[in-house]
């Protein structure tokens, strides 16, 4: 059990320590554990939300990529990054901690990885360590990405609120559930695909999607981790 664990968290830890450096004004650990542990939690409302749709839909038998995109955006995306959202917006959205567009990004980030590590555990339990370590590299930095990006928006809702700009403030904050649901829903929605399909180009252009997501990612925290002021407009 202990190197089930090992091999399950070891990609969630390193994502979390990557992102939590780069913060140049560190977060609570204690907000940053909450939100952990919540994101954790969240895998069990994902699942009943994704049973109770997959009823709707036959995937095995699927082999329209706009059907299977509908599938994995309703069935898997939405519900799954709601989750994570939600959490972070009822936790850290207006707490005073949140002073700066990249904290949003690392309370997204903190609760993503949260749900990637349970997920991550009853992948390995049930598959094997050649499934931890493909997870590694692909499913736990997915997941991170999407979390990312989910800050991103958060950040800028987070600047339009402050400036009174409810409108512009509302946009960003659906973007910021909208865009991860669909980056997640193409993730699986090309895997489905070319399982279905027995297509393997498929693949290569699920490992070509894979590797740009993380590129632009990167570029994202390391251009909103060097920001050096506040959202108040106020000095790091």
């Amino acid at each position: 059990m202990r190197s089930v664990l090992y091999i399950s968290l070891l990609p969630v830890i390193l994502l979390l320590l990557y992102v939590y450096k780069k913060d140049y004004d560190k977060e609570p650990r204690e907000m940053l554990t909450r939100i952990f542990i919540l994101g954790a939690l969240t895998p069990i409302v994902a699942l009943f939300l994704e049973e109770t749709l997959d009823v709707y839909f036959n995937t095995d038998k699927i082999k329209d990529f706009v059907t299977i995109l509908i599938y994995t955006f309703f069935g898997i995306g939405l519900p799954e990054e709601l989750c994570k959202w939600a959490v972070t917006y009822a936790t850290a959205y207006d707490d005073k901690e949140f002073n700066h567009k990249y904290d949003e990004i690392v309370y997204c980030v903190f609760a993503s990885l949260g749900f990637a590590a349970i997920e991550n555990i009853l992948y390995v339990l049930a598959s094997g360590y050649g499934a931890g370590i493909i997870r590694a590299l692909t499913a736990v930095p997915s997941h991170a990405c999407n979390a990312i990006i989910m800050g991103y928006f958060l950040g800028n809702a987070k600047e339009k609120d402050y400036q009174g700009k409810k409108g512009s403030a509302f946009i960003y904050k659906a973007l910021s559930l909208i865009i991860p649901s669909i980056v997640h829903s193409l993730y699986d929605g090309l895997i489905e695909y070319s399982s279905n399909t027995n297509n393997s180009y498929i693949m290569l252009i699920f490992l070509i999607y894979v590797i740009i997501t993380y590129i632009i990612c990167f570029k994202i925290i390391k251009k909103t981790s060097s920001i050096k002021t506040n959202i108040d407009g106020t000095y790091m």
